[in-house]
């Protein structure tokens, strides 16, 4: 849990991402060079793409406080870590799933993982 004061910098331009954040309170300008300005506001979310694709968050992005402000934050490797165990676990239900159907009982193991793989994109 972050919080930041009005015109403090949550992300300068240049910065690597190294959270996913959720904002909770106040008002929250993302500055980009090559887009229109907007405004993130309680819900509100920032950083899951950089962390997901492991890349570096676009160097012309910068978040800045127009507000006092808290932001929740999940630092890179639990973010991904939380996406691969919920993933997993979704999995293992779509296998039970596709084992009730009689329809495919011939389908082989590595083939039932394979269509539940499939439905997790």
């Amino acid at each position: 849990f972050f919080c930041f004061t009005a015109g403090e910098a949550l992300v300068r331009k240049g910065d690597a991402c190294q959270y996913f954040f959720v904002v909770y309170s106040g008002q929250i300008e993302l500055k980009d060079q090559a887009k229109d300005h907007r405004t993130l506001e309680r819900g509100d979310v920032w950083g899951g793409c950089s962390l997901l694709f492991d890349v570096p968050q676009d160097m012309d992005i910068s978040l800045i406080a127009l507000e006092d402000c808290c932001v929740c934050g999940v630092n890179g490797q639990a973010f991904r870590q939380n996406l691969t165990s919920r993933a997993e676990r979704r999995k293992d239900e779509i296998i039970k799933l596709l084992d009730s159907i009689g329809l495919l009982d011939g389908l082989l193991p590595q083939h039932r993982a394979t269509v539940s793989e499939l439905t997790l994109v």
